[in-house]
């Protein structure tokens, strides 16, 4: 649903990749479910005030980003180049490097050999991710919503 959203927004003559204005509706989409979750997670006797407690979205992003940093260090445990794969994965999608930097950098011969790392990590962690973490994938009426 955001990519169909974000699709619908997306300007291109801002100058910024389609592929980073995707990532932070993502990210947004992910603190502001954490922030309701926070809000909807406590629930206040009828006769006492509900205090009002800032939601701070620095924790929320550091929630989010542990566990996605969880979630990419358990992924290919059988992969015999795992670390590799992984941190090509997290230069590109973390950091935002691009595919030449990394392979410079890891001294890879063939970008495309660091491509296809990348896509094998992405698709581990599309996933597993969701499984180990339903709640961001759930709407407010607790159904689950497409990646």
């Amino acid at each position: 649903m955001k990519f169909e959203q974000a699709l619908c927004s997306y300007d291109p003559d801002r100058g910024v990749p389609f592929r980073g204005f995707l990532a932070g509706c993502i990210q947004r989409a992910f603190i502001d479910r954490l922030r309701r979750r926070a809000e909807s997670a406590v629930e206040y006797a009828d006769d006492l005030p509900a205090p009002q407690p800032p939601i701070d979205n620095h924790l929320c992003l550091e929630e989010l980003s542990r566990h996605v940093n969880d979630t990419l260090d358990e992924l290919l445990p059988r992969d015999r180049q795992r670390e590799q794969k992984i941190l090509a994965f997290r230069l590109r999608h973390l950091e935002g490097w691009s595919v030449e930097a990394i392979r410079e950098r890891m001294g890879v011969d063939c970008p495309n050999t660091v491509s296809q790392w990348i896509h094998r990590v992405r698709k581990a962690f599309e996933a597993e991710f969701p499984r180990r973490y339903p709640e961001y994938f759930a709407d407010d009426s607790g159904l689950m919503l497409q990646a």
